[in-house]
C-alpha cells in the first residue's frame, strides 16, 4: 500500500506527517483544507468490515472531554485495498508513554505526585464514562493516552479492540490486549469485565510514578506469572502512602476486590480534587462543546447529558 507524503491530500485533508502505526492502522497528522485545523486520520485496511468499523461505531458515541473526539469517517481505495479513514481530534503533546520516557531521559527525577493524581483523576473520569456506556476499552495503556501540550489535559484514545457489552453484568471472554497491561483474569483465560480496565489503570498509575512498567519481561510465560501473582517492585520511597495504597488496591489479583471507576471518583480522598479539576476545565470551549453535543443526542442514543461530568 502506497503511503501518503506530506502535502498529499487524503480526502479533503492535507497530509502533514506520519504519526505512527499499530496493529489496527496507521495514523497521520493532517490539516483541514477548509479551516486549516489539525486532525489525526487513522488509516485502516478493510479486511472484515464489521471489525474495521468497530472503533468508529464506539468513538462516535463518546462525547467526553477526556476521550479523543471523533469527527468523521470516509472510505477510499489504495492500490488493491479498500481503506477506511477515521478523522479524530489531535492532541499535540504526544502520548503519555513518550511523555514518561522523555521525563526519564531528561533525568528530571519523578513526576510530581500532584500532577500524577490530577492525571489519574482524568483517566478515571474517562473510564467511568465508558463503563457507564457499557464499553470495555481493553487496551488501556500509556501509549493510548494522549496529552495536550499547553494545559496537560489527557485524552483516552485507540478503541480498536474495545467492545460494547449488552448489559452491565455481562463478561467478555476474548483474550486480547497488550501483555504488560493484561489483568490476571485475562491471563488465565477467564471471563472479565470492567474490572480488567481498572487493573490496567493501576498499571498506568504505577508507570507514571516509577517511570517504568509495573510488569515487564522478555518472555510471556514469566510475565504472565508475575501478573497472576500481582508481583511488582514497590514504588519509590518518595511517594506517599496514599498513592502506594491506591496502586495496591487497583492491582488486586482478584477482580471483585478492585474498585469501580465510579467508586474511585466518589471516594472522600478524591472529591476535592475532582471538584477542582472540573471547575478548571468547565471554562474550556472544548468542554462546553462536549456538553452541548451530548445534550443534542436524541433519546434513542445511549448517551445523555447526565452521563457527562458536569462542572461542580
Amino acid at each position: 500500500m502506497a503511503s501518503p507524503r506530506p502535502g498529499d491530500m487524503i480526502g479533503r485533508f492535507k497530509c502533514v506527517r506520519h504519526l505512527g502505526a499499530g496493529t489496527f492502522g496507521t495514523a497521520w497528522l493532517v490539516s483541514s483544507s477548509k479551516s486549516g485545523n489539525p486532525y489525526v486520520i487513522k488509516e485502516m485496511v478493510i479486511k472484515e468490515k464489521g471489525k474495521t468499523e468497530n472503533e468508529v461505531n464506539i468513538l462516535k458515541r463518546c462525547f467526553h472531554f477526556n476521550i479523543i473526539r471523533y469527527k468523521e469517517f470516509f472510505y477510499g481505495h489504495n492500490e488493491d485495498e479498500d481503506i477506511l479513514y477515521m478523522v479524530m481530534e489531535y492532541a499535540d503533546g504526544g502520548d503519555l508513554h513518550h511523555y514518561i520516557t522523555r521525563w526519564w531521559e531528561e533525568k528530571k527525577g519523578f513526576i510530581p505526585e500532584p500532577q500524577i493524581m490530577n492525571w489519574f483523576i482524568q483517566i478515571s473520569l474517562a473510564l467511568n464514562y465508558l463503563h457507564r456506556e457499557m464499553i470495555l476499552h481493553r487496551d488501556l495503556k500509556a501509549h493510548n493516552i494522549f496529552v495536550t501540550a499547553d494545559d496537560k489535559i489527557l485524552k483516552l484514545g485507540d478503541f480498536g479492540i474495545s467492545r460494547t457489552l449488552s448489559h452491565e453484568n455481562e463478561f467478555a471472554t476474548t483474550g486480547i490486549g497488550t501483555p504488560q497491561y493484561l489483568s490476571p483474569e485475562m491471563c488465565q483465560s477467564r471471563p472479565y469485565n470492567y474490572k480488567s480496565d481498572i487493573w490496567s489503570l493501576g498499571c498506568v498509575l504505577y508507570e507514571m510514578c516509577s517511570l517504568e512498567p509495573a510488569f515487564s519481561g522478555n518472555e510471556l510465560g514469566p510475565l504472565v506469572n508475575k501478573i497472576i501473582r500481582g508481583e511488582y517492585k514497590p514504588l519509590p520511597f518518595q511517594f506517599s502512602d496514599h498513592i502506594k495504597d491506591l496502586v495496591k488496591v487497583l492491582l488486586r489479583p482478584i477482580p471483585e476486590k478492585r474498585p469501580s471507576a465510579s467508586q474511585i471518583l466518589s471516594s472522600p480522598i478524591f472529591i476535592d480534587e475532582v471538584k477542582s479539576y472540573m471547575t478548571y476545565v468547565s471554562s474550556f470551549p472544548s468542554f462546553k462543546k462536549c456538553i452541548a453535543l451530548s445534550e443534542r443526542k436524541d433519546s434513542s442514543g445511549s448517551l445523555s447529558s447526565a452521563d457527562m461530568p458536569q462542572p461542580l
